[in-house]
């Protein structure tokens, strides 16, 4: 399997849609199918097994709820800590929420500092993490509960599975 860095995982998803017409939530699909089947994996099945998935608002956040989704038909345990509020949530990432929250899975917007203790909990109990906060496309330095999150990720003993690539990376 050849690994493809940021700027060029970029330039294949944007090819995919143009040249192919693939849609973007067909694109969010497949990632997020694929990061069930390496959960699996790696963990050797997820009935019953507490995931955490980190989200972000945008496209890597919307593989993560696709990825809650599966997981949770598979009869995982989900915990989406979502790092924004639900209507900052656009396009194709806001219809896979909508789906996950019609489904009753558990979505905790962590916007404020009271929020943390969940995620704290949530992480003690988890078998595993999921790191689908931020994707390609961000090219910034990590701050405020973006960076609070990666953190807690990165320093919390447990599989980590990152969506695309790992935050901050």
């Amino acid at each position: 399997m050849k690994a493809a860095m940021a700027e060029e995982m970029r330039r294949l998803d944007e090819q995919a849609a143009q040249n192919y017409g693939i849609p973007g939530i067909v694109l969010m699909e497949n990632a997020g199918v694929a990061v069930v089947r390496e959960i699996e994996t790696i963990m050797d099945g997820v009935s019953d097994k507490k995931i955490c998935i980190f989200a972000g608002k945008g496209k890597n956040g919307g593989d993560g709820f696709v990825a809650a989704r599966h997981l949770s038909n598979r009869g995982a345990k989900i915990k989406v800590f979502l790092l924004a509020a639900r209507d900052a949530v656009q396009g194709d990432a806001a219809i896979q929420l909508e789906i996950l929250i019609r489904m009753g899975v558990d979505v905790i917007e962590v916007t404020g500092i009271r929020d943390w203790d969940k995620v704290k909990i949530g992480v003690a109990f988890a078998d595993c993490l999921v790191d689908a906060l931020l994707g390609t496309g961000y090219g910034r330095d990590i701050t405020g509960a973006m960076a609070q999150a990666v953190e807690l990720i990165n320093h919390a003993g447990k599989t980590i599975v990152a969506v695309d690539i790992p935050s901050g990376v």
